[in-house]
């Protein structure tokens, strides 16, 4: 009786057409020693009237994380490699200004089983001098997810209804698929990035030093989404691909 009567009244703050929005923010720690979990990320999907994404960001250095929400009905999915994933239902009153979450602790996934052997699993992140390459074909988290809520997994990158896709919390970035420019070929971005699904993504580049020739085009940086299959065939025309061995010599530490 009591959860309908909160439903009753969120489901009110959308039919008077309530737009103060909530900020939604906590903290992703380490279950056994309190440490936070920097990348770690937060998807939030909204369940009324029909279940689609809100936003996906990732924690900071810290492992905190904010964003915002409407009033409404929510499932918060947290997760970071090598931990277990923890999943909550929110609802957000009308007139709460926000919402804090305290620490959310996960707790790591067994690293080995007696009897098993355990293969050394590949590196999720890899980090070079003013770039980050996310390797979303090691990640398991991102199986049966769209390309909109993987690209919301990649650090320092966040995605929401009400924001759009942002780096680094600007706007003011390029995004490319391939090595080309998005916008030139895909037309409507978020409707694409949902199109796609997680076999067909290789891995996302961060890049937040981008070289001169980038630079008066994104000054937060660059986004580059690596699909499996070259751009000719899904766009018609050939890309001419991102400088990426400018890259991979500089790559300096891997995160499994």
């Amino acid at each position: 009786m009591k959860q309908s009567l909160l439903l009753g009244l969120c489901m009110m703050g959308f039919c008077f057409g309530s737009v103060a929005q909530v900020k939604l923010y906590g903290k992703i720690v380490d279950s056994t020693d309190q440490h936070p979990l920097p990348y770690a990320a937060v998807v939030v999907h909204a369940l009324y009237p029909a279940e689609h994404l809100w936003a996906s960001v990732t924690t900071d250095s810290s492992g905190y994380f904010s964003l915002m929400v409407d009033t409404g009905v929510y499932r918060l999915d947290v997760s970071f490699i090598g931990y277990r994933s923890q999943q909550r239902r929110l609802m957000i009153l009308p007139g709460q200004h926000s919402l804090d979450l305290h620490v959310i602790p996960l707790v790591p996934t067994p690293t080995q089983l007696p009897s098993l052997q355990v293969k050394a699993s590949r590196p999720v992140l890899q980090f070079a001098p003013g770039a980050i390459l996310y390797e979303v074909q090691n990640d398991p988290r991102t199986i049966g997810r769209n390309g909109l809520e993987i690209l919301g997994m990649a650090p320092l990158v966040s995605v929401s209804a009400g924001s759009g896709i942002r780096l680094k919390g600007s706007t003011n970035f390029l995004l490319q698929i391939n090595g080309k420019d998005a916008k030139a070929m895909a037309g409507n971005i978020s409707q694409f990035l949902e199109s796609l699904r997680q076999d067909q993504i290789e891995r996302i580049d961060i890049i937040t030093n981008p070289s001169v020739r980038y630079s008066a085009e994104g000054t937060a940086g660059i986004i580059n989404i690596v699909l499996k299959k070259p751009t000719k065939d899904i766009f018609g025309s050939a890309s001419t691909g991102f400088e990426w061995e400018n890259w991979k010599d500089r790559l300096c530490c891997k995160w499994n």
